[in-house]
């Protein structure tokens, strides 16, 4: 994000806040957890491919999708290369289905796309560890659940502002200074011209495994 707590302009635009180094610091991300998660508008919208590229880990990620409404299109970047791609909807069977079905997708019919529903199930799956990547609205419900263990931030030199501009996390929010999510400790560290920052909730591990295992 920018310096100022933008992920994007007032139009859309994000590609590219972070620096080369800062990129190459989320992309080590993607090699170091079993699945990498996103929303369906950040596949609409930024068309990622969503895999590891750095040949640091073996084999390929599980690429996932929380895709409600079934929005993912079957020519998206996320079919172009190799691995297991797994969405997770509301929606009922249609040619919508047929068609990621046909491009390989593993599509998942949940009563609600929500969290613990869908870590639930990719622990089944073997997944023990997963990147949440974004959008808004999906990090912003990973952090009212409470099933997130830890926070990686790159903040980026710039200045975006706007009213219209979008902000990291979504969702209704915290009411109070006093209920919101706080972090400890905080580590800060340079990449490139970014700067990036991680805070661990600690002692929540046990707790997460707790809510998501059956």
């Amino acid at each position: 994000m920018s310096l100022d707590g933008r992920i994007a302009t007032a139009t859309g635009e994000s590609q590219w806040i972070s620096s080369p180094a800062g990129r190459r610091w989320a992309l080590a991300l993607r090699e170091e957890n079993d699945a990498t998660l996103v929303g369906s508008g950040t596949v609409v919208a930024d068309d990622p491919r969503l895999d590891r590229r750095l040949g640091l880990a073996a084999g390929p990620n599980v690429r996932v999708v929380l895709d409600r409404r079934l929005r993912t299109p079957p020519t998206a970047r996320l079919f172009t290369v190799a691995g297991p791609v797994v969405i997770y909807t509301e929606a009922a069977d249609g040619p919508a289905t047929a068609a990621l079905l046909e491009r390989g997708a593993d599509v998942v019919r949940l009563p609600r796309v929500e969290p613990q529903a869908v870590l639930a199930d990719l622990f089944h799956r073997g997944v023990k560890s997963v990147l949440v990547e974004g959008g808004g609205e999906v990090l912003a419900s990973f952090v009212a659940s409470g099933l997130y263990d830890q926070v990686g931030v790159d903040c980026a030199p710039l200045l975006i502002g706007g009213q219209a501009a979008r902000g990291p996390l979504g969702g209704a929010g915290f009411p109070t200074l006093a209920s919101a999510a706080r972090l400890e400790p905080l580590r800060a560290a340079r990449q490139g011209g970014d700067l990036v920052l991680t805070a661990a909730r600690q002692g929540r591990l046990a707790e997460i495994l707790a809510r998501v295992l059956p």
